[in-house]
């Protein structure tokens, strides 16, 4: 489970300005699809940094599988994925190369029993690439970029995966493709997913919305409390209705509502200690998958960066050029 509890984070000046982040008290169950949505500016790449730790809280704790990521052990590599806004991979790579890559360069061979290649195979199967891994990635329209970052980081299995405006400039189709994928992706090993997006037009795939203003929660519980708490009859209606009134209004309707929210997801909840049981520890611990050894890395690092050489032939011809 993933728990905040009364996260802060000022700017990066260090002043007592106006907190980007302001006492984020959220908690996440395995197997759990959130979406964190807000009006521009209100902190939602903020959290999602904050929680993958990019950037460091003023205050609070963050705890992961019932152990404080700053006092105990923080995310294990193989725990983590991060799926940022604009791809991140090489275009004179194909599908199958980029993948492979990032195989070799995040685990061991022994904690995948089977070869690159095949672990790579696999992972594109799963989003739907497998038919395209020979393809150049430059050539990929806007949906298949999203599904190869999700790709390069589902190459490790992680147990959290978190999902930066993905969806951000794409038809609905490749909208609606991308989200269900995102929510198929939470029944593999009882994943946490967390998406940070504009849009509400998949409210029934989502198990909890977050709803983020001038980085403070105003709401946040199961999706289909969303419009009543919003006194709205349809998701394109929240936003208007949450800039109809200021911020104050909104803390005070969700401090209402938090208690009844609480409630139903304890019901749900297992009981465990803050720090977690040894059986879940001791799980987590074994469930990891090993990062490579320098020399794998630097190898594979040497051999991707010739081949981008090769394929890059007016850098090429410069080279030959310069060399006459």
């Amino acid at each position: 489970m993933l728990n905040l509890k009364g996260i802060t984070v000022y700017p990066p000046s260090g002043s007592q300005e106006r907190p980007l982040l302001d006492q984020i008290a959220l908690r996440y169950q395995p197997g759990h699809f959130g979406a964190i949505v807000g009006p521009s500016g209100c902190g939602k790449s903020t959290l999602l940094k904050t929680i993958a730790g990019l950037l460091e809280p003023s205050e609070g704790k963050i705890y992961w599988r019932g152990r404080d990521l700053d006092e105990d052990e923080d995310f294990h590599p193989s725990e983590l994925g991060y799926v940022p806004q604009f791809s991140i991979f090489h275009q004179r790579l194909t599908v199958r190369e980029a993948v492979i890559n990032a195989t070799v360069l995040r685990t061991r061979g022994k904690d995948r029993s089977t070869s690159a290649r095949e672990w790579a195979d696999a992972v594109l199967d799963r989003v739907g690439l497998l038919e395209i891994a020979d393809r150049r990635t430059e050539v990929l329209s806007g949906g298949q970029q999203r599904r190869l970052g999700l790709a390069l980081e589902l190459v490790t299995r992680p147990a959290l995966l978190l999902c930066d405006e993905v969806t951000s400039g794409l038809d609905p189709k490749s909208e609606n493709e991308i989200v269900n994928l995102m929510a198929s992706l939470t029944q593999d090993e009882e994943r946490v997913v967390l998406s940070v997006t504009h849009s509400l037009r998949h409210l029934h795939l989502y198990n909890t919305i977050t709803v983020l203003m001038e980085g403070h929660v105003v709401f946040h519980g199961p999706s289909d409390h969303l419009l009543p708490f919003f006194q709205v009859e349809a998701p394109e209606d929240v936003f208007p209705a949450l800039s109809e009134h200021p911020l104050e209004f909104w803390m005070e309707r969700y401090g209402l509502y938090r208690p009844y929210e609480e409630s139903e997801m304890d019901a749900e909840l297992p009981v465990t200690s803050e720090t977690g049981s040894a059986q879940e520890e001791s799980h987590i611990i074994e469930g990891v998958m090993e990062a490579p050894s320098l020399l794998t890395q630097v190898t594979t690092l040497t051999r991707r960066r010739f081949s981008l050489f090769f394929r890059d032939f007016g850098q090429l011809g410069l080279q030959i050029a310069l060399i006459l």
